[in-house]
């Protein structure tokens, strides 16, 4: 085996590696979001297909939720603006599920004086931010 194989194996061997640790990395990070799901919403479904909800929902018509990504099932909008919302945070779910996370996004619900969370990330509470503004020049 010349120098140039030799190198091919071992980025070869390093990339496998990386896979299966990013492949473990997710189950685990996966069973922790579900663990918290279970814990702190009990009986509450999350699911991971628009389909297995409301057919017949026409404000959840179009959504879709991205790998990595269940929503609970009393979340699913009932109107324009609750359909803004979870479009919006299904696409902030999206960018963290595509880094390796399991986002579970959860009902809005809060104690007095409590924001609500919007998510279980990896096993934690979670509250999606929108900045927003204009430069001034």
């Amino acid at each position: 085996m010349n120098e140039a194989d030799s190198q091919k194996a071992e980025d070869e061997r390093l990339k496998c590696e990386k896979d299966a640790k990013e492949t473990w990395q997710l189950e685990e990070n996966a069973k922790k979001a579900q663990k918290a799901a279970e814990k702190l919403f009990p009986g509450e479904k999350f699911v991971s297909d628009i389909a297995e909800v409301q057919p017949d929902n026409k404000f959840a018509e179009g959504i879709v939720i991205p790998q990595n990504v269940k929503v609970a099932q009393s979340r699913m909008p009932i109107n324009t603006s609750q359909q803004d919302i979870l479009r919006k945070e299904l696409r902030q779910a999206e960018t963290l599920a595509k880094l390796g996370s399991s986002v579970y996004l959860t009902l809005e619900r809060a104690g007095y004086k409590e924001r609500p969370k919007d998510a279980i990330v990896n096993g934690e509470l979670f509250e999606f931010r929108n900045i927003t503004g204009t430069v001034k020049k």
